[in-house]
């Protein structure tokens, strides 16, 4: 096998990597009166992620919750850093 056959088979191989898949809704404390809340969410077929920043623990815990409750997001899990 020459160099040129060698390189081509290395740019053939697949590179899948197998994904753990998440789904949480993560909320942080960033100082004492920022908190985030997450939505994380990383499956075979996407990745996507959005945030909300608020004032009071109250206030992301509330949107967490109502996440949460949504038929959309069945199956998600709830972090608290």
């Amino acid at each position: 096998m020459n160099r040129e056959e060698l390189k081509r088979l290395w740019f053939s191989l697949p590179r899948v990597k197998p994904l753990k898949e998440i789904k949480a809704i993560v909320i942080t404390r960033h100082g004492d009166n920022h908190y985030s809340c997450e939505r994380q969410t990383q499956t075979q077929e996407y990745w996507a992620s959005s945030s909300s920043n608020f004032s009071t623990y109250e206030e992301a815990l509330d949107r967490a919750n109502t996440m949460l409750d949504s038929e959309i997001h069945e199956g998600y899990e709830l972090i608290i850093n």
